[in-house]
């Protein structure tokens, strides 16, 4: 069998090639725009103005709506969210993966009738960027984008919803890679610290199994595929909300000219309850599983209602003070801890929804039940005693600082107003934080210490170091 020509072939090809005229080198150049599908237009059906805080909310005719907050806060910079109730509830348990493997899949197929490669080459001197996911209970997409593109990621949101692609060999791909990622991931201290958190304090269900390397390999594009489109098949159980540097004048008319046409049922969904949240009680198991000579203490307070503004400013408030008390006390005057701080979370937009305070500590090991038990006594003292009107003084100037800073930030907005119009809530609350921390008194805030600082819902978890064989 020959493989390679003889010398009198190889002469023949030499002179044809010399005879050919090359020319320089030359890319196909991208059409301008993006491909765009005619759709049935609609128009905006109602406007509500919220002068307080200047927002303004539209109903679209096909049953989306829209929040508007035009800011100053940067000039080259809007943030754009979509969001629906829903998500991994209301799709097989199986496809749990897909939290993870959604935004991936989306990113790699492209956009419409364009390749990852075209949308590329129409992008990549825009500022623009966008991403989708699928958590337990909604779906959205987030991205940010220049005011001059304002036009163009209007587009893009149309060709998402009118014109999704889902390519097998991205799903294939993404899947393979992920499922490599995830088996790493499971021999780590922090995988098996996590899961023994669920196993512990969470309930079980269907929902609540871990995602590991084997349910990714499971997973099928058909499925996927499907699960993925329902999601996003109806913008009309969507609300999108633009907070940045536009005009009202100028978005307005992209708004019906684009969203209004977006494909939508008019259809709500209603999320299915997966229960999860922190089981009730007190939990406390420790892991020998640190590759490093010291142990972490995580210390969760489960608490089980839905948030508020004036609910966030309490919390804060609490924050602020059992901070100052863990480094007055646990760091500085005793020394028992490397590094600890308190948090705090709501999951408000849970079906079952819960809040939690939680303590993170990273301590000498022979120190754990020491480091325990101080915080135990910060929280009895907090309960039990009131702060003096200096110390309450202090935390309200850090709250006023930290409250009036987080509304020039246009993440705050986007986050804070996604909140209360998924709960339904009154936008203008968002800025009566002035009064709400003006209302604290040493024994307003010793009241929240025994409401929320309550040792009945908690959980104690330790990664200690490896023992070794």
């Amino acid at each position: 069998m020959k493989f390679f020509p003889d010398k009198n072939e190889a002469g023949n090809l030499m002179a044809k090639i010399k005879s050919m005229e090359v020319g320089p080198y030359s890319q196909q150049r991208a059409k301008e725009g993006l491909p765009m599908q005619k759709l049935t237009k609609g128009r905006i059906i109602n406007t509500i103005y919220h002068e307080k805080i200047n927002v303004t909310i539209l109903e679209l005719s096909n049953g989306a709506r829209v929040v508007l907050k035009p800011t100053l806060f940067k000039q080259d910079d809007i943030l754009f969210q979509a969001y629906s109730p829903g998500g991994l509830s209301l799709l097989d348990p199986e496809l749990a993966p897909l939290t993870l493997l959604a935004d991936p899949i989306f990113k790699h197929s492209g956009l419409g009738p364009l390749t990852k490669l075209a949308l590329y080459m129409k992008l990549k001197s825009k500022k623009v960027w966008a991403g989708i996911y699928v958590d337990t209970y909604e779906e959205g997409i987030r991205g940010s984008f220049s005011p001059v593109n304002l036009e163009l990621f209007f587009k893009l949101i149309s060709l998402g919803f009118s014109q999704p692609r889902i390519e097998k060999k991205a799903f294939e791909d993404q899947k393979k890679k992920y499922a490599q990622k995830m088996q790493i991931m499971q021999d780590t201290a922090t995988w098996k610290f996590i899961q023994k958190i669920a196993q512990t304090a969470w309930p079980k269900n269907d929902y609540s199994e871990a995602i590991t390397a084997e349910s990714i390999q499971k997973l099928d594009y058909a499925s996927c595929k499907k699960g993925l489109r329902s999601r996003f098949l109806n913008a009309g159980d969507f609300t999108f909300q633009f907070v940045g540097n536009f005009k009202m004048h100028e978005i307005l008319p992209l708004i019906e000219k684009y969203l209004t046409e977006l494909p939508a049922d008019k259809l709500k969904e209603q999320v299915k309850d997966l229960n999860c949240k922190p089981l009730p009680g007190k939990f406390s198991f420790s892991l020998n599983e640190n590759i490093e000579n010291k142990s972490n203490i995580l210390i969760q307070l489960n608490h089980y209602h839905t948030i508020t503004e004036k609910k966030s400013i309490e919390f804060s408030a609490l924050k602020t003070i059992l901070n100052m008390k863990i480094i007055e006390e646990l760091r500085e005057k005793q020394g028992l801890i490397y590094s600890g701080h308190a948090s705090y979370r709501f999951y408000s937009l849970n079906p079952s929804a819960f809040s939690q305070i939680t303590f993170h500590f990273t301590c000498a090991s022979e120190n754990v039940e020491k480091v325990i038990s101080g915080l135990e006594t910060i929280l009895k003292d907090l309960r039990d005693t009131s702060l003096s009107e200096e110390k309450i003084t202090q935390i309200k100037e850090i709250q006023l600082n930290q409250s009036r800073e987080a509304r020039q930030d246009n993440r705050w907005w986007s986050q804070s107003m996604k909140s209360l119009v998924m709960l339904n809530q009154d936008l203008n609350d968002l800025m009566e934080y002035k009064n709400y921390i003006n209302e604290l008194t040493p024994a307003i805030l010793q009241n929240h210490a025994k409401k929320y600082l309550d040792e009945t819902n908690m959980l104690i978890a330790v990664l200690n170091p490896n023992q070794g064989e």
